[in-house]
């Protein structure tokens, strides 16, 4: 047991008098003070005083006031982070680049559903006689089956493509950009906003400005029901967001501080709540910033170690009594250099040699490396890693205490993580886009009318290789051919869609058929196969032994006989 609370079953002088005169009311009493201290040692953890920890209770905050007085605090540590510490800068640009990448692409997916007319008569067998609904099940299937609106879905790529090359604001920036932006700065702040903007000189008349998480105000108004604005975000009945209280700029650098009412409808709120009822984020730095700061203490103090290493100093006794170092003449400080008590200074440099006297000595002097820095380094990276839930490899690409399999299955970890933050994005950012964007095409007629829910897309996010492309190539083939994964899903996984796959193979194919050569890795068409060795076949062999056909007594039909073709060049393979 936890010797902190061995000292209440101790024995007091009212438990001695009951253990007197009523043995089994004191044997009752300290079976229950014992389970009572067997339950306070359970929960050792959330005592408020703890003599190893010295650790106390913090305050019961509620969502709000959880970060209220401590988040900007906290982004603004994250920024400076970010700007001076090289870690936590590259960090940020990795993870962008492992999640987004070059961009989470849309594919729209237009299905045409061909209704059965309630008139036509059920499914029937070619004798005419109606099938039970498992013989039917295929012929249905093939007869309300649903097919691609290709046409449709063609449009809605060149439109889309063409809008998002410069759908901000400002006309430079691409909808990817803003993806790869987007997710920096959860990482950094927490929390981006994006406005949609009516742009009425484009095509679509569609703009998206991005807000930082400093423009969005921290005035906060309290009703006392739950409703009101928390941080800059209006809040109504049943927690629901009405608006956004939003600075026309940073306000760093405004002088008419004024907030603008933006309505939610118009606010695209992206943020990592760690409460279910936050109307804000916080920056992700927070659980590492107490490791990263001591490292950054301990890597100034060696730095200052190692400066003070370099510049080493010798001292020069000669005989015991302080002098002139031999060779140096002592004169007033405008004739040499000597310091405040009058003694002669000098410098050593490389090939130099000193003469003194029998009595004289040199010492040296200078501080000690540590050894000691580069491990507690490492424990401080680990622990911010863990913080930012990645590996300590990927965090900073220090891949010299591993092995190949420890690699491999850091690499598999950290792609574990991201891709609930890829579908995290498109949740939170590019459908509410994409349902805004088709809106608005249909509003101004470049789109047909209809429900823009219907109309949806399928996002490609950009895939990462294979860590071991052979073993986990086959790994794919073996899934795929069992049944537990779809060659669409292999595909996805590593950022192709499998429709442009079958394009663009087919398209292969028939370029190499064309121009005679056989792709061992294409197989080919067999009706193509076969037609082209039937062309560069040799004709049959006649008893002159030439490859000329036999002589016919008279020309078929009243026609001259052709010669034989020539043979055709083999087929190249590759």
């Amino acid at each position: 047991m936890n010797s902190v609370y061995t000292d209440d079953l101790v024995p007091t002088a009212f438990d001695q008098f009951l253990l007197r005169w009523a043995p089994g009311w004191a044997a009752k009493r300290g079976e229950n003070r014992f389970r009572i201290c067997q339950m306070r040692a359970a929960y050792d953890f959330a005592e408020h005083f703890n003599r190893l920890r010295a650790r106390e209770i913090p305050k019961n905050w509620g969502p709000h006031g959880e970060i209220r007085d401590s988040r900007m605090k906290a982004l603004l540590v994250s920024r400076d982070l970010d700007r001076n510490n090289a870690w936590i800068h590259g960090l940020f640009n990795s993870l962008a680049d492992s999640i987004i990448g070059r961009g989470i692409r849309p594919e729209p997916r237009i299905r045409m559903k061909r209704i059965r007319s309630p008139m036509t008569p059920p499914p029937a067998d070619p004798e005419g006689n109606p099938m039970d609904s498992t013989s039917a099940r295929p012929q249905a299937a093939k007869q309300l089956g649903k097919t691609f609106n290709v046409p449709l879905q063609d449009k809605i790529a060149e439109l889309w493509e063409k809008w998002q090359k410069g759908c901000d604001t400002s006309g430079k920036r691409s909808f990817y950009e803003l993806q790869w932006r987007g997710e920096r700065e959860l990482w950094a702040a927490g929390e981006f906003l994006i406005v949609l903007v009516d742009a009425p000189d484009r095509d679509i008349p569609l703009a998206l400005e991005v807000v930082s998480a400093e423009r969005l105000a921290e005035h906060t108004v309290d009703n006392g029901d739950g409703t009101g604005v928390f941080d800059g975000v209006e809040v109504g009945p049943g927690s629901e967001t009405l608006a956004y209280h939003i600075w026309t700029g940073d306000p760093a650098e405004m002088t008419n501080r004024t907030p603008k009412r933006i309505p939610a409808e118009r606010v695209i709120h992206v943020y990592d709540n760690n409460r279910t009822d936050s109307v804000r984020g916080f920056p992700r730095a927070h659980s590492s910033g107490n490791s990263l700061a001591s490292l950054a203490k301990a890597f100034d103090y060696e730095l200052t170690r190692m400066q003070m290493a370099s510049a080493y100093a010798f001292l020069w006794k000669s005989g015991g009594v302080p002098g002139p170092m031999p060779g140096v003449k002592k004169g007033p400080p405008s004739e040499g250099p000597i310091d405040k008590d009058g003694n002669q200074l000098t410098h050593v440099e490389g090939g130099m040699f000193l003469k003194g006297g029998q009595n004289d000595d040199l010492k040296t002097g200078g501080p000690n490396l540590s050894t000691a820095f580069e491990p507690y380094t490492r424990v401080m990276l680990r622990q911010a890693a863990c913080g930012f839930n990645v590996s300590y490899a990927f965090m900073c690409r220090d891949f010299s205490e591993g092995n190949f399999s420890s690699q491999r299955m850091g690499a598999l970890e950290d792609r574990k993580h991201w891709r609930p933050r890829q579908k995290f994005q498109v949740d939170h950012f590019c459908e509410q886009v994409w349902v805004k964007w088709i809106e608005v095409a249909m509003a101004v007629g470049k789109l047909p009318a209809g429900d823009p829910l219907e109309m949806k897309a399928e996002w490609r996010p950009d895939g990462w290789d294979w860590v071991d492309p052979a073993t986990d190539i086959e790994a794919d083939k073996q899934a795929v051919l069992a049944g537990f994964k779809s060659i669409q899903t292999v595909c996805a996984e590593h950022g192709f869609d499998f429709y442009e796959v079958c394009d663009q193979l087919e398209e292969a194919r028939l370029y190499a058929a064309e121009k005679g050569v056989v792709l061992d890795v294409l197989p080919p068409d067999p009706m193509a196969m076969m037609e082209l060795e039937a062309s560069l076949a040799p004709p049959p062999m006649n008893g002159n032994g030439n490859g000329s056909k036999p002589a016919a007594k008279g020309p078929p039909n009243g026609k001259k006989p052709q010669a034989a073709p020539k043979p055709k060049t083999a087929p190249r393979r590759f």
